[in-house]
């Protein structure tokens, strides 16, 4: 029977922190960028950049690649609601902003590369990983697909997720936010 911590987002992997604080700073991101494309209030440049950097600083790594993937979702999904003739006024209006907040969000993040940079020679990760065995190594295969529709048997201890690791089984988030989701997407006119 699984236990009372493996309900919703983060179902096999909660006790990741760094998980957590990825998802934690999602949404954070995502509705200060939605404000900030559509009024360009300086508040909202300076709160996506915040929130941001938090996000790069305490976050997996795979969170910020994830983050650029929404954020250009977002921008598309913006253009597309606009209809391209308000989007051109839009870009005339507000196009400083975003160079801005990369200036702002660099400043923000100077301390952690830099500190990353000194530490380079340390990190027992930092060269290329061989190919082969690195690839194949817990890999989220075909039964892990399992997992959006009935997360609970990817907990098993089975034959049938024996490919994989425990934290790599499951990538299922829920009934309740996938429709939240949606009805946000819907809302966003």
């Amino acid at each position: 029977f699984p236990s009372h911590d493996t309900h919703g987002f983060m179902l096999g992997t909660s006790q990741i922190m760094i998980f957590l604080a990825g998802a934690a700073f999602l949404p954070w991101i995502l509705y200060h960028f939605w404000l900030l494309l559509k009024n360009g209030q300086r508040k909202d440049l300076l709160l996506t950049a915040f929130f941001i950097a938090l996000e790069v600083t305490v976050a997996s790594p795979a969170y910020t690649i994830v983050l650029v993937y929404l954020l250009f979702g977002l921008t598309v999904l913006f253009i597309w609601q606009n209809r391209m003739k308000e989007v051109q006024l839009i870009l005339k209006r507000y196009a400083w902003q975003l160079p801005i907040m990369g200036v702002l969000l660099l400043l923000l993040l100077l301390p952690y590369v830099i500190s990353v940079l000194d530490f380079l020679p340390y990190f027992g990760r930092a060269d290329q990983l061989e190919y082969g065995p690195y690839l194949l190594q817990n890999p989220f295969d075909f039964h892990s697909w399992f997992s959006f529709v009935y997360p609970y048997p990817t907990l098993a201890n089975s034959k049938w997720f024996e490919a994989t690791d425990m934290t790599m089984r499951s990538a299922y988030f829920g009934w309740l936010p996938f429709l939240f989701c949606l009805w946000v997407l819907g809302t966003l006119s």
